[in-house]
C-alpha cells in the first residue's frame, strides 16, 4: 500500500513539473538597416499587460495544452517580452531611416498584450501602443498596433512578407506582424510630421 502511494506521488510530482513550458523568443530583424539614419529617437518600452495576463508576473505569456488535457503555463525570462518588443520596434524604425538611439523625441512603447491562449482557443495576441513625445513630454502622435493570429487583420497594411511560419515560434511571428505594421505607421505622413515638429 505504501509503495503504490509513493508511485502515485512520484507520478503527480512528474506531472506538476510539466505544467510549465519555458520559451526562448528571439526577434530577428526583417532586413539589414540602412547604412545611415536620417534621425534618431529614444525608444522606451513599458510592460503594462493586464494583471491576469502577465501584468503581475512578467514571465507569464499564456497557456498551452499539456499532457492528459492539463493546461501548461507558458513562461519566458522576465525581461524577454520588453527586449523583443524593443527589437521589433527598433527594426520598424530602422527600415524607415530612424535610429533607435538618443534624440529630442521619445517613442513610449507600451506592451498591452503579449499572450498565447492555446487552451481557450483565441490564439496569439501582441498589442503595442506607441506614443511619440517631444522634449517637454507632450504627446505628438499615438497609435496602437496588433499582431498575432488571435488579432484581427489590419486592412491598412499588406500581409507580413517573408516569414517562414514552420520555422519560427508563435510569438516571433506575432512580433514580425507588429514590426511590419509599425513600420507602415512610422512611414506615414502623420508620424513623420509629428517627428519633424
Amino acid at each position: 500500500m505504501r509503495r503504490s502511494g509513493a508511485v502515485a506521488f512520484a507520478a503527480l510530482a512528474s506531472l506538476s513539473c510539466h505544467h510549465r513550458e519555458r520559451l526562448t523568443i528571439q526577434y530577428a530583424p526583417s532586413a539589414p538597416p540602412p547604412p545611415a539614419f536620417r534621425t534618431a529617437i529614444y525608444v522606451q518600452v513599458l510592460d503594462q499587460r493586464p494583471p491576469d495576463r502577465g501584468g503581475l508576473d512578467s514571465s507569464r505569456v499564456g497557456w498551452t495544452p499539456g499532457n492528459f488535457g492539463i493546461p501548461r503555463r507558458m513562461r519566458v525570462p522576465a525581461d524577454m517580452v520588453a527586449r523583443n518588443v524593443w527589437s521589433a520596434t527598433a527594426d520598424a524604425l530602422a527600415q524607415v531611416g530612424i535610429g533607435p538611439s538618443t534624440g529630442p523625441n521619445q517613442l513610449v512603447t507600451t506592451v498591452q498584450e503579449f499572450w498565447e491562449d492555446g487552451v481557450g482557443g483565441t490564439g496569439t495576441h501582441v498589442v503595442v501602443r506607441y506614443d511619440l513625445t517631444d522634449a517637454s513630454g507632450r504627446v505628438r502622435w499615438t497609435d496602437t498596433v496588433h499582431g498575432g493570429n488571435g488579432e484581427p487583420p489590419d486592412p491598412t497594411t499588406p500581409p507580413t512578407p517573408g516569414v517562414d511560419l514552420a520555422g519560427i515560434d508563435i510569438f516571433t511571428r506575432a512580433l514580425a506582424d507588429v514590426s511590419w505594421r509599425a513600420r507602415a505607421r512610422f512611414a506615414s505622413a502623420p508620424f513623420q510630421q509629428a517627428l519633424a515638429r
